[in-house]
């Protein structure tokens, strides 16, 4: 994302002006596929995109969530990098899909139903499974807090409503709440206990090469005040602090 200069009440005056009211999401490319609410969003407050792990408008990483799926907070591929220790997860511990293609697509939240669980110690953040003691997903824990804190400081989100009438989709932008004081060590604890998951989301190709669509840290709608110190609903003056 672009990092817009912007004072906080006029990210929050642009926000909640978008609130209310069924909106068309644009049918030209770059608004397609699932993520189409939140690009809307973006282009309405004139953030652009790119690869920057910074917030998107001001101090304030901006997100949309419909409440029918879980939060991505941020994306980060776990080490070994070179050769991708993702790869080598599809290719030694993927399943066959229905397409005869392999999968590692896969949640893991404290511990998976396939026997991964994540470690969490001084030093790095990890997934293992007995099965496969060679091969170790971790994320360094400097890294990784540099990530999350860097990224997710203050959290404005916005949740909507998404639906399709007459082949046209629309989106409704209902409530904003803005998180801010992101608290690092309850992250990771949630990680560690279980209501904060990692989720690998890799596969071959017809060709045999490997498709990795990003791996996330992801969190349930009803813990993100967990992670946090302070927060409120726009247009309200009900803030909740926690310290």
């Amino acid at each position: 994302m672009t990092v817009r200069p912007a004072r906080d009440k006029d990210v929050f005056k642009e926000v909640t002006g978008l609130l209310g009211g069924w909106r068309n999401i644009p049918m030209e490319k770059g608004f397609g596929g699932t993520g189409a609410p939140g690009r809307l969003l973006e282009h309405l407050l004139d953030i652009k995109a790119n690869n920057q792990d910074l917030p998107d408008a001001g101090r304030w990483e901006v997100k949309f969530s419909s409440k029918q799926s879980y939060l991505t907070l941020f994306h980060l591929e776990p080490c070994p990098r070179n050769p991708s220790v993702v790869d080598e997860l599809v290719r030694s511990a993927g399943w066959k899909t229905t397409n005869g293609l392999t999968a590692f697509r896969h949640t893991v939240w404290g511990e998976s139903n396939r026997g991964f669980k994540v470690h969490v110690d001084d030093n790095a953040v990890s997934v293992k499974h007995e099965k496969y003691p060679d091969l170790i997903p971790k994320w360094d824990i400097d890294d990784l807090m540099n990530t999350a804190v860097t990224k997710l400081r203050n959290l404005l989100l916005i949740n909507g409503e998404k639906r399709t009438i007459g082949g046209m989709r629309q989106v409704k932008f209902d409530t904003a709440h803005a998180y801010s004081k992101f608290r690092y060590n309850n992250f990771l604890r949630g990680l560690k206990e279980g209501w904060i998951c990692i989720d690998f989301d890799a596969r071959t190709k017809p060709s045999n090469s490997i498709r990795n669509h990003g791996t996330k840290f992801r969190i349930r709608h009803k813990d993100i005040s967990r992670i946090y110190a302070e927060y409120t609903k726009l247009n309200t003056k009900d803030k909740v602090s926690k310290e």
